[in-house]
C-alpha cells in the first residue's frame, strides 16, 4: 500500500496515527481496525490518543477518558469558521517516543486541562493549548510575535509543527508573514 501524505510525518499531525488507521482499516472491520491502530500507537509509542479521536471526532476533537475502542472517550466540539496555517520548524525532538521520554508535562497538562474546562469551546482551547505548548518550551519567541499578529484567535506548537488559527478573513495575510520568516505552509483543512 502506498500513502501520500500532505504534511511531513514525525512533526506533530498525528501522520502516523493516520497511516496506521488507514492501513487497518483496508485488513479489518471498523472497530477491530481502530482498536488495533490503536494497540500499535501505544506498542510504538508514537501517538497521543490520536487514533480515537481520528476515528472518533470532528471538528475539535477531545478525548476525555484515555484508551481505545470500549475504553476511551471521545467528545467533538464545535470549531468556528476560522483560518488555519499551518507550518513546521525545527523542533528538539526527533520523535514522540523521544518526547515522552524527555518530557515531564503531567502538571501542566492538569493545569491546560483545566483552562480548558473552564469553557469547553474552541477558544478556551486555544487559550489553554497556547499556554501550555509555551510552558513546556515548544513555543518559540517566533512563534510569539505570529500569534500577536492582527487577525489571530490564538495558535500552539506541538513538538515540530506551529498551528495558528485566524479569523478568516486574515487567513492569508498570516500564511504570508509565515513563508516571509522562511517556513513551509501546509494547506490543511478542518472539518466540522
Amino acid at each position: 500500500m502506498e500513502c501520500a501524505l500532505p504534511v511531513p510525518v514525525g512533526k506533530g499531525f498525528a501522520t502516523s496515527a493516520s497511516v496506521a488507521v488507514l492501513t487497518a482499516l483496508r485488513r479489518y472491520p471498523f472497530w477491530e481496525g481502530i482498536a488495533r491502530a490503536h494497540t500499535a500507537e501505544v506498542i510504538s509509542k508514537t501517538g497521543l490518543g490520536d487514533v480515537m479521536a481520528i476515528a472518533l471526532g470532528k471538528g475539535l476533537a477531545v478525548r476525555l477518558k484515555a484508551g481505545g475502542p470500549g475504553w476511551g472517550k471521545v467528545i467533538s466540539l464545535n470549531v468556528p469558521s476560522v483560518g488555519l496555517v499551518a507550518t513546521t520548524f525545527k523542533g528538539e525532538f526527533e520523535d514522540t517516543p523521544s518526547m515522552l521520554k524527555e518530557l515531564d508535562v503531567e502538571d501542566e497538562f492538569e493545569r491546560a486541562w483545566r483552562v480548558f474546562m473552564d469553557g469547553k469551546n474552541f477558544l478556551s482551547f486555544l487559550k489553554a493549548a497556547s499556554s501550555f505548548s509555551e510552558r513546556v518550551g515548544f513555543l518559540k519567541e517566533e512563534h510569539k510575535e505570529l500569534l500577536a499578529m492582527e487577525g489571530v484567535l490564538g495558535g500552539y506548537a506541538k513538538k515540530s509543527v506551529l498551528l495558528i488559527f485566524t479569523k478568516p478573513e486574515y487567513e492569508a495575510k498570516v500564511r504570508r508573514a509565515v513563508r516571509a520568516k522562511g517556513l513551509p505552509t501546509y494547506n490543511l483543512r478542518i472539518y466540522r
